[in-house]
């Protein structure tokens, strides 16, 4: 079809309802077909009896492979997944009954599953509600914090980058370090981050460390967010984050006043020092 999101197969009723590979919910759909046609009177299923179901759009690159696999005549060849496909393909073996194929995906992701790959797998997880493979993404996270790459984190959604903050597995080598790949998430996702999302993610407790070199950005995200920075005996998460910044903050504050003061109007060649000169013109003057 010329549709973009739709794709036509012709298949045989055999292959999808007969034998080890078959699929229980087209077993069961063309049983009741034919005992429909049959109390109508006819000797075989009307060419109008139609039916459809719904499947995500992000499950459809898997269809391929799950019929190459029902068709295979061997009855051994594995399905034929990859990375972006194997959960898809446990979904769709579980919507249309096919044990085979849920295990043949499932030992594949097995085999796959690494710090490169965990948060694809991650996000699927939480996109086709598959909980226990979700908690096994979350803790290979972060156990091997340390080696994912900011790359990869900034394909996560916030709640399931503070699940991974929030493990109790959760390991990393340098409080620094956590620090600054948390700010450039936040770089990463700008608005679609929130007040309650942000400082949860920077809450001491995952974050127990403010790198000077952070120390600026965060205010100035605190700022954007409006987030009150008074003392507010009713709310003191954002405040206690201000403060944390601004006793983590002179240092760097000092390199960017001295730049200015002798018209460089830049502190230092690293990206880290211009991304601070940047922050703190930015802020506004009683924070200076």
């Amino acid at each position: 079809s010329d549709h973009p999101t739709r794709k036509e197969y012709y298949l045989h009723k055999v292959n999808l309802a007969v034998g080890p590979r078959s699929c229980e919910y087209f077993a069961r759909l063309f049983r009741q077909q034919q005992q429909q046609a049959a109390s109508n009177g006819y000797n075989t299923v009307h060419p109008s009896n139609c039916h459809s179901i719904e499947l995500p759009l992000s499950s459809l690159p898997a269809i391929p492979s799950m019929l190459d696999f029902i068709y295979s005549t061997d009855g051994l060849t594995p399905v034929q997944a990859t990375t972006e496909t194997a959960v898809p393909l446990r979904y769709l073996a579980t919507i249309f009954g096919n044990r085979s194929l849920f295990d043949s995906a499932t030992e594949y992701l097995q085999a796959d599953l690494r710090p490169e790959t965990a948060i694809p797998y991650l996000n699927h997880a939480d996109l086709y509600r598959q909980k226990k493979l979700s908690e096994v993404c979350v803790r290979l996270c972060a156990e091997q914090f340390d080696h994912i790459k900011i790359r990869w984190l900034a394909m996560l959604p916030p709640h399931l980058m503070e699940e991974i903050l929030y493990s109790k597995y959760f390991q990393c080598s340098s409080c620094n370090q956590v620090c600054s790949k948390i700010a450039a998430y936040c770089r990463c996702h700008g608005n679609a981050i929130d007040s309650s999302s942000f400082l949860s993610l920077t809450d001491a407790r995952v974050m127990p460390l403010i790198n000077p070199e952070e120390a600026l950005f965060f205010i100035k995200f605190m700022i954007s967010l409006g987030i009150n920075l008074d003392d507010d005996e009713h709310d003191l998460s954002g405040r206690n984050l201000y403060e944390r910044c601004i006793d983590a903050a002179p240092s760097v504050v000092r390199g960017v006043i001295d730049s200015l003061c002798h018209g460089t109007n830049s502190y230092g060649s690293r990206r880290q020092d211009k991304n601070a000169c940047g922050d703190y013109s930015q802020l506004p003057p009683h924070i200076k």
